[in-house]
C-alpha cells in the first residue's frame, strides 16, 4: 500500500514540475503583456505552452498577442484549439468572431448560434455586434442596425456598440445621428481611440478636413499602432497636399505589414505624383494577381475542311485534335449529328463525360431527333446527380419519340435514380415482355431493380436468363454477383468473384462487390483496401465512396464519412443516399447549421417527404428558430391531420418549437381519432400546464383518471398542478405516490429532488429514496440523487455514505462528478485524502471548471498557492462566469501579493453573483483589499 502511495507521489511530482514550469512561464507572460511587453510575453507563453501543449490560458493570451499583431491565422489557430479543449465561448467568441470576420468567413462565424444558450449577457452583447456587421456585409443595412440597437439595449453604455451604430450611420449618410452616437460614446470614455477614428472619419466624410485631422491626431496620440488611423492620416495629409507628412505615416504603416495593399496602392499614387512612372506602375501591380490567358488562333478554313479534317483526326484517333475541329465546325453547324456523335466517342474516349454532357445540352434542340443521343444526355445527368435536368430532358424526348419501349426503360431508369425502385420495377413490368424474349437491358434493369426492392424471386428470374444466355458483360457479372451477395451467398459470391477477378484483376464491378462481401463478412478493413485500390483507379466511383462511408460511420469516424460523402457530391451533387448519409452524420454529432444546409437541400429536392419535413423541423429546433420551424411542422400538420399516432409525434414537436396552442390542438385530434391512448391524455395535460390553463389540465386529469385509473403519470399530473398552484407540500403527496407506483418514474423522482433542495419535505424524500436502494445497478441513479440531496442538505456524512456506495459499481468508480463531491466531503476533514481523490479526476483528464477549481482550491487550502493558482486559471477560462471560480483566484492572488489583481477579480466575482455560498468571503476580502 505505502509502495504504491508513494509511486503515485512520484508521478505527482513528475508532473507537476512541468505544471509549474508552465504556471510560472504564464504569469511571467501576463505582467509583460500588461506591461505592454508583448514580445516577451510571446516568448513566455511559448515556453509554457512547449509544457503544456494544452493550457488554456496560455493559449487564450497567446491568441491575443498574435491578433495585436495582425496574424489573424495564427490566432485563429490558437482560439479555435482553446475552444476544442474545452475553453468557455464566452472567453473565446469575442475575439474569435472578430478574428474570422476579418478574413472573410462569416458562415464559420455564424455556425456559432447553435451554441447561443451557452452566451453570457456580455457574449450576447458582443454577437449582436457580430451579426450586424455581418448583415453590413451582405448590404443588409436594416438588419444590421436592428441587431446593433439590441446590442444597445443589452449593455446600454458600451462604447463598441455605440460606435457600431454611429458607423451604420455613417455608412448611410444620416451624418446627424452618426454624430449622436460618437458623442453619447465619448462621454461615457473620453480616451477610446476608436471613437476620435470615428470621429475623424464622419467629418472626413463631411469636408471637414482640418477637424478630422484633429480627431485623427488625438487617436494617434491614444494609440500609435493602430493601422486604421496611420491610414487615415496618411490619406488626410496626401488630400492636403502635405507629402512629407503622409510619407513620415506611410512608413510606419509599411513598417507594420509590408505587403498591405492599401500602402502599396498610396506609395504607388506618391511615387507618381514625383513623375517616378515606372514605380509607381510596380507598386500598382502588386494589388492584383498577373491573370492572362494566351488566345488560340483563329482558322479561316471553309466548314466542310474543318469537318474533314475533325473526321480525319477522329479516325486516327488524334482525340484532341478532333476535339478542336469538330468543336470550332459544330459552332457553325450545331445540327450536325454526325459530328455530333463523332465529337462525343471522342469525350467518351477521352474520358470526358463533363465536355460531352455540355455538348449534348448545348444541342439538344437537335439531338432529340436521335433518340441514342438524346438517351445519352439523360444517362449523363443521371451519373453526374442532375436529377431535374435529367427530369426536364427526358419529358421532351417523351413527347418525341411516345412510340419507342426504350422510352419506358429510361423512365424506369430515371425513377431508379429519384429514389423510386419500386415504381421503376412496376414501369418495366408495363412493357410486352417475358425473360425469354426480354432485351438486355430490360433484364439488367429488372434484375437490379428487383435486388433493390429485396424481391428475390424476380431478381432470380432475371439473373437466370441472363446466365442462360452466357452474358459476360461487366454490367451482368456484376448483377449477377449482387445477387448472391444479396442472398447471403457470400462463399459463392466470393467463388464468383475471384474467378471473374482471376480473368480480369481490374474489373472494376467484381472488385466493388468483393468488397460488399467482406463488409457483410465484418473484415472492414479489408474492405476499405479493395476500396482504396478502385478508387485510385477510377476516382469517380460513387458507389466505392457510399460503401466507404458507411464502413466509416460503423467505426464512428465521423470525419471520414464526411469526405467520402462530399467526394460522391463532387461527382454527383444530387445523390440522395450521400445527402441523406450527411444529413444523419450531422444530426448523429450535434453539428445543426450544417445538419441545416442539407436538409434545406432535401426538402427543396423531394416536397412533402415526411422523413425531410420531420428532421428540418428538428433541425430548425435544435437551432432555436422556433419561428423557422413552423413551416415544416405546418406541412407535416397538413399531411397527419388524420393519423393519430403520428399527431402526438407533431405535437411533441410543436411543444419544442414552442407552439404549445397548435400541440394542444394536434393532442385533441388525435384523442378524438383514437381515445385509447394514454399518451395523448398525458401530454395533453403537460401542454395546458405549459400555457397555465390549470382547469383545462385538471379536467385532463380527470378524464385521464376515468379512462385508464390510477397511474404513476396521473399522480405526477396531480403533482405538477398543484405546484402550479403554490401548494408544493401537496404536490409531494402526489409525487412520492408516482414514485411508490412506479420506482423508475423519473421525472417524478427528480420532481421529489428538486423539492428537497428548495426543503419541502427533505426527510421523507431521503426515506422513500433509501428504502428504494436495494439492486446497487438497477437504483444508481436513485442513489446519486439521494447522495446529491444529502450533500445540499450538509448532512455530508451521509452523502460519504453513497458516494462511496456509488464507487463501488466499476463504471462509477472514477466518475468525474462523484470524486469531485468526495474531494469537497474529504476537505472538511482530511485535505491529503481530498487531493488524492479529486487528483484521480483530474489524472484521468477529465478537465471541467468544477473540478479544476475544485483541486485549485484544495490546493490554496493546503498553501500551495503558485499550484493552485495554475488550476484556478484554467477552471477560469472554463467558465468564466462562476462567481466562486473568480473568487478563488482572488484569494490565491492576494495570498501571492498580487493585490491589484486580487481587487480586479474579487470585484468581478462580487459583481456576477451575489447568491454564490462565499459571498460574505468574498466581501470580507473586497474590504481587505480597499
Amino acid at each position: 500500500m505505502k509502495k504504491s502511495f508513494l509511486s503515485f507521489l512520484l508521478l505527482c511530482v513528475a508532473g507537476f514540475s512541468s505544471a509549474n514550469e508552465q504556471a510560472n512561464e504564464y504569469e511571467l507572460a501576463v505582467k509583460a503583456f500588461h506591461s505592454g511587453e508583448e514580445n516577451e510575453a510571446f516568448i513566455h507563453l511559448k515556453n509554457a505552452l512547449t509544457a503544456n501543449p494544452e493550457h488554456l490560458s496560455s493559449k487564450l493570451l497567446l491568441a491575443k498577442v498574435y491578433f495585436n499583431a495582425n496574424n489573424l491565422g495564427s490566432a485563429e489557430k490558437q482560439l479555435e484549439e482553446a475552444l476544442n479543449l474545452g475553453a468557455d465561448i464566452n472567453l473565446v467568441l469575442p475575439m474569435l468572431g472578430n478574428v474570422l470576420l476579418l478574413q472573410g468567413k462569416t458562415s464559420e462565424v455564424l455556425a456559432f448560434e447553435e451554441r447561443a444558450s451557452e452566451f453570457s449577457r456580455q457574449t450576447q452583447f458582443e454577437w449582436k455586434l457580430l451579426r450586424g456587421r455581418i448583415y453590413l456585409l451582405n448590404s443588409q443595412a436594416d438588419l444590421a442596425r436592428k441587431e446593433f440597437e439590441q446590442a444597445t439595449k443589452l449593455i446600454p453604455n458600451k462604447p463598441s456598440a455605440m460606435n457600431t451604430l454611429a458607423t451604420l450611420y455613417l455608412q448611410q449618410k444620416e451624418y446627424v445621428l452618426a454624430e449622436q452616437w460618437v458623442k453619447r460614446s465619448l462621454s461615457i470614455a473620453e480616451n477610446n481611440e476608436r471613437t476620435w477614428l470615428l470621429k475623424g472619419n464622419l467629418e472626413a466624410n463631411q469636408g471637414q478636413m482640418s477637424a478630422a485631422l484633429e480627431s485623427y491626431q488625438k487617436a494617434y496620440s491614444l494609440d500609435p499602432e493602430d493601422p486604421k488611423v496611420l491610414r487615415s492620416l496618411v490619406m488626410t495629409h496626401l488630400k492636403a497636399n502635405q507629402l512629407e507628412e503622409a510619407k513620415r505615416y506611410l512608413k510606419k504603416v509599411q513598417e507594420q505589414t509590408p505587403n498591405d495593399p492599401t500602402a502599396i496602392l498610396i506609395s504607388a499614387t506618391l511615387l507618381s505624383d514625383e513623375d517616378n512612372a515606372e514605380l509607381a506602375e510596380q507598386a500598382l501591380t502588386e494589388l492584383s494577381q498577373k491573370v492572362s490567358a494566351a488566345e488560340g488562333e483563329e482558322l479561316t478554313d471553309a466548314n466542310t475542311l474543318l469537318f474533314i479534317q475533325g473526321a480525319s483526326e477522329f479516325i486516327l484517333k488524334n482525340d484532341e485534335k478532333a476535339q478542336q475541329y469538330l468543336s470550332q465546325y459544330l459552332r457553325q453547324k450545331p445540327s450536325d449529328l454526325g459530328a455530333t456523335r463523332m465529337l462525343a466517342k471522342v469525350y467518351l474516349r477521352s474520358g470526358e463525360p463533363y465536355k460531352l454532357q455540355l455538348l449534348l445540352q448545348e444541342n439538344f434542340d437537335y439531338i432529340i431527333r436521335d433518340l441514342g443521343l438524346s438517351v445519352q444526355l439523360v444517362y449523363l445527368y443521371i451519373d453526374a446527380g442532375r436529377l431535374r435536368a435529367a427530369q426536364q430532358a427526358f419529358e421532351q424526348i417523351r413527347a418525341y419519340h411516345s412510340d419507342s419501349n426504350y422510352v419506358v426503360i429510361l423512365e424506369a431508369e430515371l425513377a431508379r435514380a429519384s429514389g423510386e425502385a419500386e415504381r421503376a420495377l412496376s414501369l418495366l413490368q408495363t412493357l410486352p415482355y417475358s425473360e425469354a424474349d426480354a432485351p438486355i437491358k430490360w433484364l439488367q434493369l429488372k434484375g437490379e431493380l428487383a435486388l433493390q426492392v429485396n424481391n428475390y424471386a424476380q431478381a432470380k428470374l432475371a439473373v437466370e436468363e441472363l446466365i442462360g444466355r452466357n452474358i459476360k458483360t461487366s454490367p451482368t457479372q456484376n448483377l449477377i454477383a449482387a445477387y448472391y451477395i444479396k442472398t447471403q451467398q457470400f462463399d459463392l459470391a466470393l467463388r464468383y468473384l475471384d474467378d471473374v477477378l482471376a480473368s480480369s484483376s481490374s474489373n472494376l464491378g467484381a472488385r466493388f462487390n468483393k468488397a460488399v462481401v467482406l463488409k457483410s463478412q465484418g473484415k472492414p478493413e479489408q474492405a476499405l483496401v479493395l476500396l482504396k485500390q478502385i478508387l485510385t483507379t477510377q476516382n469517380d466511383h460513387v458507389a466505392s465512396y457510399l460503401l466507404a462511408a458507411r464502413i466509416y460511420l460503423q467505426q464512428q469516424d465521423y470525419p471520414q464519412a464526411i469526405e467520402q460523402l462530399d467526394k460522391v457530391l463532387l461527382y454527383q451533387q444530387d445523390n440522395r443516399v450521400a445527402r441523406e448519409l450527411k444529413l444523419d452524420t450531422y444530426m448523429q454529432t450535434q453539428q445543426w447549421s450544417l445538419a441545416l444546409v442539407e436538409v434545406e437541400k432535401l426538402n427543396r429536392e423531394y416536397i412533402l417527404n415526411e422523413q425531410y419535413l420531420s428532421s428540418y423541423a428538428e433541425v430548425l429546433i435544435r437551432l432555436e428558430r422556433y419561428d423557422d420551424a413552423a413551416y415544416p411542422i405546418g406541412l407535416l400538420d397538413s399531411i397527419w391531420k388524420e393519423q393519430p399516432e403520428n399527431l402526438i409525434t407533431l405535437a411533441q414537436m410543436q411543444i419544442q418549437a414552442k407552439q404549445l396552442s397548435a400541440a394542444k390542438a394536434s393532442l385533441f385530434k388525435s384523442h378524438e381519432l383514437d381515445p385509447n391512448t394514454m399518451t395523448t391524455l398525458v401530454l395533453l395535460a403537460k401542454v395546458e400546464l405549459a400555457q397555465q390553463q390549470i382547469e383545462d389540465a385538471e379536467k385532463t386529469v380527470v378524464k385521464l383518471q376515468q379512462l385508464f385509473g390510477d397511474s404513476s403519470e396521473l399522480y405526477a399530473l396531480k403533482g405538477d398542478i398543484l405546484l402550479r398552484k403554490s401548494l408544493p407540500l401537496d404536490a409531494q403527496k402526489q409525487y412520492s405516490q408516482a414514485v411508490a407506483l412506479n420506482h423508475f418514474n423519473r421525472e417524478a423522482v427528480v420532481r421529489l429532488y428538486q423539492l428537497s433542495k428548495q426543503g419541502v419535505a427533505v426527510k421523507a424524500f431521503h426515506q422513500q429514496l433509501e428504502a428504494l436502494l436495494e439492486d446497487s445497478t438497477k437504483t444508481a441513479w436513485h442513489r446519486r440523487l439521494l447522495a446529491d440531496s444529502y450533500l445540499q442538505d450538509k448532512q455530508l456524512s451521509q452523502a460519504q455514505t453513497h458516494y462511496e456506495a456509488l464507487r463501488t459499481i466499476p463504471e462509477l468508480e472514477n466518475e468525474p462528478g462523484i470524486l469531485n463531491n468526495l474531494a469537497y466531503i474529504y476537505s472538511k476533514t482530511d485535505l491529503d485524502k481530498a487531493y488524492s481523490t479529486i487528483a484521480i479526476a483530474v489524472e484521468q483528464g477529465s478537465k471541467n471548471a468544477a473540478i479544476l477549481d475544485t483541486i485549485g482550491w484544495i490546493e490554496i487550502q493546503r498553501g500551495k498557492f503558485d499550484q493552485g493558482l495554475v488550476f484556478l486559471r484554467e477552471a477560469y477560462t472554463m467558465n468564466s462566469s462562476d462567481a466562486a471560480i473568480r473568487y478563488h483566484l482572488a484569494f490565491a492572488l492576494d495570498k501571492l501579493g498580487r493585490k491589484a489583481e486580487a481587487r480586479r477579480e474579487v470585484q468581478e466575482a462580487l459583481e456576477l453573483d451575489q447568491q454564490f455560498s462565499e459571498y460574505e468571503d468574498a466581501k470580507a476580502l473586497l474590504d481587505s483589499l480597499s
